[in-house]
């Protein structure tokens, strides 16, 4: 079996197969990915969910070749945009891309919007850069991206700076500044962690409505299994460098099927309110860069593990629909989380 199920209900997008990053050389060499496989189709939302340092934003940085090439080492069977070879594209290629074909959203606009420049001069940017335009025609598709990602008086926010928004407004901007050469495929990593509740809800809301409208895929990236049960189609769930579950969303919600997957589901409130008493945690922390041991690196957190886990590494087991788990004890563990709220909520 391949080390990914792909549903191949369109046109495919994105496909990164064996994906393996390493920071340093020889003795001091650091596994970051292990075999990473995904793929995104035509119109859908991809979610990459896990905690911190499991390696989602160090997938994406790899794919689109933003890693120094003197400290890690990046080895792939196959990336691919579309027909588009990423692997073997060169700097240059890789930098008319980014911007272009792929969108992306960073987690903080204070920090990925320039101070000194207007948000109309940084939207315009990308559209003199990759599509040759001029500077009336940049700031004419400036303004009717502020309109499209709903920010109040777009002529007026053209000649704003970053600090005069508020934090809602400038990821608005950074979603225009993803949009504007209306890519093929949107990368948000971790978009709305340092936004409040309801403003994270209309971001989410506004993303997903203009995948709709521009026909575009996405991949979103983030640590909230709420976000991933309200926005996303497929979801594949991470753990020190690999994935360790993935599938339609329904079908993981329905039959979470790995350790760690229930740990996550666990630790989810429902309906805004904490499940069985109260929330639990996951014992233990993420191995550190390096650490993984080759067998299933969960095994030291997981209530289910059995010798065999510490001793080998599991294959993805074919669970029906798409839906596959790195698990020796995937039955026992969807057997113990039966009778959750979550998992009786999606029944």
């Amino acid at each position: 079996m391949t080390d990914t199920l792909r549903m191949q209900t369109g046109k495919t997008v994105l496909d990164v197969r064996n994906l393996n990053l390493t920071f340093g050389r020889g003795d001091n060499a650091l596994h970051a990915l292990d075999h990473v496989s995904l793929s995104v189709q035509q119109g859908e939302i991809l979610s990459l969910v896990g905690e911190s340092g499991c390696g989602k934003s160090a997938t994406m940085m790899a794919i689109l070749g933003l890693l120094p090439k003197r400290a890690a080492t990046v080895r792939a069977d196959a990336i691919r945009l579309g027909e588009t070879d990423l692997a073997g594209a060169s700097q240059r290629q890789l930098r008319r891309i980014r911007g272009n074909r792929i969108g992306m959203i960073f987690q903080d606009p204070m920090t990925s919007l320039n101070p000194v420049h207007t948000v109309g001069f940084q939207i315009g940017e990308a559209v003199r850069e990759h599509r040759g335009a001029s500077r009336a025609e940049a700031r004419h598709q400036a303004l009717r991206m502020l309109d499209l990602v709903r920010i109040p008086d777009p002529a007026r926010r053209l000649d704003a700076y970053p600090h005069e928004l508020s934090g809602g407004m400038r990821q608005r901007v950074m979603i225009a500044m993803a949009l504007v050469c209306e890519p093929e495929l949107l990368i948000a990593d971790e978009p709305t962690t340092a936004l409040d509740v309801t403003v994270q809800a209309q971001i989410m809301a506004l993303v997903d409505e203009l995948r709709v409208e521009m026909g575009m895929s996405v991949v979103l990236i983030t640590h909230d299994l709420g976000v991933v049960a309200a926005t996303a189609d497929r979801v594949a769930v991470m753990y020190a460098g690999r994935i360790v579950e993935e599938g339609p969303v329904e079908q993981v919600f329905r039959r979470p099927s790995h350790g760690y997957t229930a740990g996550l589901m666990r630790s989810l409130p429902l309906d805004g309110q904490v499940h069985q008493g109260r929330l639990q945690e996951i014992p233990g922390s993420v191995p550190r860069l390096g650490e993984a041991a080759p067998n299933c690196a969960f095994a030291p957190r997981c209530v289910f593990a059995k010798p065999r886990c510490a001793a080998e590494v599991p294959l993805p087991t074919d669970l029906g629909g798409g839906h596959a788990a790195r698990c020796f004890e995937h039955s026992a563990v969807f057997a113990d989380l039966a009778d959750n709220d979550i998992v009786r909520a999606w029944q």
